[in-house]
């Protein structure tokens, strides 16, 4: 049986990953399962009801490395999938996100958005604390730090059915998505310095 495809949306939180990989189940061909680190973080909030998210680092941490078994066994099973995830740097959720995919087909898609406009769509949510704002810029200074990446789009720059298309046209290029296999490579030889 053939491993399903992982489209993997990498991006800060309001990049427009949610939007894109909805619209992205509705354009591609075959069906796509949803997973989104959101998701996993809801699942943990009820414990939390009236305080706020949840925010132990450990529990997240054992929990986003669960998600990304997940996405292994959906794609091991042959179904494809598509993954709304925040990848910073080399941390612990990155190193664990390569070290469980990188022999499987996953297509690394960078999802950028302007400052401002990310800022913007904060507001319109109700996100005004500057713990949440500080929260971007942070995401920003390390999302992207490492700069390999098979697809790159923008939501700000471009429409999200510009976006869709340029991802659906890699989706014909299986053997181009390299990029967990050059970043496992990296992670291997602890080469961070190198990036």
């Amino acid at each position: 049986m053939e491993n399903g495809n992982i489209v993997l949306l990498n991006g800060v939180t309001g990049a427009g990953k949610s939007t894109l990989s909805k619209e992205l189940q509705a354009a591609f061909d075959e069906p796509y399962y949803y997973v989104a680190l959101d998701t996993f973080n809801d699942v943990l909030c009820p414990f939390m009801a009236g305080k706020g998210k949840f925010q132990d680092p450990e529990i997240m941490n054992k929990a986003v490395s669960v998600m990304h078994l997940l996405i292994r066994d959906f794609s091991q099973k042959g179904l494809n999938v598509v993954v709304d995830h925040i990848l910073c740097d080399y941390g612990n959720w990155f190193i664990d996100c390569i070290n469980v995919l990188h022999e499987y087909p996953v297509m690394f898609v960078r999802v950028d958005c302007d400052r401002d406009e990310l800022f913007k769509r904060a507001r319109n949510r109700g996100y005004t604390t500057p713990e949440r704002l500080n929260q971007i810029d942070q995401q920003l200074a390390k999302i992207h730090k490492h700069g390999i990446y098979d697809v790159m789009v923008s939501t700000s720059a471009n429409t999200t059915e510009e976006n869709v298309m340029t991802i659906k046209q890699a989706l014909s290029n299986r053997n181009e998505w390299t990029a967990f296999k050059q970043l496992k490579q990296i992670i291997d030889k602890k080469d961070y310095n190198k990036i």
